[in-house]
């Protein structure tokens, strides 16, 4: 093979390897964008998730003096307790997902949130207080804003 010929193939080969390598890059910056947002999102909406932990937690006691059965107020307060921890736990798994590079735990999140949301609507619709509703209300609403930033991110991660 002639020199020229073996040059030229040397060249073509050195520019597969140079777009091999950016295409590997570009894959890693988005992947890394992605993590980045996962954790960003995950731990805002922990810091939420703990202020409602809070507000459920003065609840419980509001909730057992205005029903007509204490004990089932209880419950269902602590139904809200529980919802809200569990997504705390979900929250992590998400972040210590992500820094290996896995997001299938978002999904996992994002149920644990739609749950939550769920118990916490049915509850806020028994309220008889309305100072009880409204603070249940905006738990609800809180979490709603966590369901949209999980989902925007099971899109993002989608792509």
């Amino acid at each position: 093979m002639p020199r020229k010929a073996k040059l030229s193939l040397l060249l073509v080969f050195l520019a597969l390897a140079l777009l091999t390598v950016s295409a590997c890059t570009a894959e890693q910056q988005a992947q890394n964008e992605v993590t980045n947002a996962v954790n960003a999102t995950a731990d805002a909406a922990r810091l939420k998730v703990n202020q409602f932990t809070g507000f459920a937690q003065a609840l419980v006691d509001q909730l057992a003096q205005e029903a007509k059965d204490p004990a089932a107020a209880t419950m269902k307060a602590n139904q809200i307790s529980n919802g809200l921890d569990d997504i705390n736990a979900k929250l992590q798994s998400v972040i210590d997902a992500a820094e290996d590079g896995k997001h299938e735990s978002l999904q996992e999140a994002k149920a644990a949130v739609d749950n939550t949301i769920q118990t916490v609507r049915e509850i806020a619709d028994e309220a008889t207080n309305p100072e009880t509703k409204a603070k249940l209300n905006e738990i609800a609403d809180g979490l709603e804003e966590i369901q949209k930033g999980l989902t925007d991110l099971i899109n993002k991660q989608a792509k």
